[in-house]
């Protein structure tokens, strides 16, 4: 007796065999896992190289080529990819699919290792290779922090407390500010000036870079102990006299 003639014959079991099953899909269906976000890995991870005036063919010979031969050292490699362009190196890199979501911070750490690695066989004028492997993070919440009234640094400052905060809610792993408006002094350096005072833009550039610089300014022994010399003296009061 084949099935369909089984089928016929027990008609009625059949029917309540597939009611049977259809009840245990619906059962099943319902209790499935769910999540709102869901992981999910991306094994993949872009290395950014600037080398400013460069053109295409030398930013290949002498940057994305000797970074490439240090990130083929990698086991888990799968493959690399690489684009090109004058003044920019761009590397595409994805790891093998065997490659388990635990190991993965494991690796980008070595990623970066090899690229810190490759940074020493790049000219002095390439800038620092950027690493990007973040492609699977998402933003679950965002938060608007407005005001008519209050000064962009203050809203700033409430910002900076406000991620303080979330950062020790269990559960949240990254917070990023956007939107911030840094502050800046614009500084004018008219051409007559400097020629009158036989200075240039780079020396004035140099003294106001090291306004904020902090030097150490000695110790004095106080019976048992030695302390610490704070400078206290500020620039209007400092006089440079001319050594003979």
């Amino acid at each position: 007796m084949n099935l369909a003639e089984f089928a016929i014959r027990q008609r009625t079991f059949v029917a309540f065999f597939t009611v049977l099953c259809v009840i245990a899909g619906i059962a099943s269906y319902f209790k499935l896992g769910k999540l709102e976000d869901p992981t999910f890995t991306v094994k993949s991870a872009v290395v950014v190289t600037l080398y400013p005036g460069a053109s295409a063919k030398e930013v290949e010979e002498q940057v994305t080529d000797k970074i490439e031969t240090k990130l083929q050292e990698m086991a888990t490699l799968d493959e690399l990819r690489s684009l090109s362009k004058p003044g920019m190196s761009m590397i595409f890199v994805d790891l093998a699919e065997t490659t388990t979501s635990s190991e993965l911070p494991q690796q980008w750490d070595l990623l970066r290792r090899k690229v810190n690695d490759g940074k020493l066989l790049l000219p002095p004028t390439a800038q620092v290779s950027i690493v990007q492997d973040e492609f699977s993070e998402v933003y679950g919440m965002l938060f608007a922090i407005t005001s008519d009234d209050i000064p962009m640094a203050q809203l700033k400052d409430y910002a900076q407390e406000l991620q303080r905060r979330l950062k020790a809610v269990k559960g949240i792993k990254k917070i990023e500010l956007h939107g911030v408006q840094q502050q800046v002094v614009n500084i004018d350096l008219p051409e007559e000036r400097l020629a009158r005072y036989q200075l240039s833009a780079a020396q004035v550039i140099s003294q106001l870079n090291s306004q904020n610089a902090i030097y150490d300014a000695g110790r004095f022994k106080a019976g048992i102990e030695r302390v610490r010399v704070e400078q206290t003296v500020s620039s209007s009061r400092l006089m440079i006299s001319p050594t003979s």
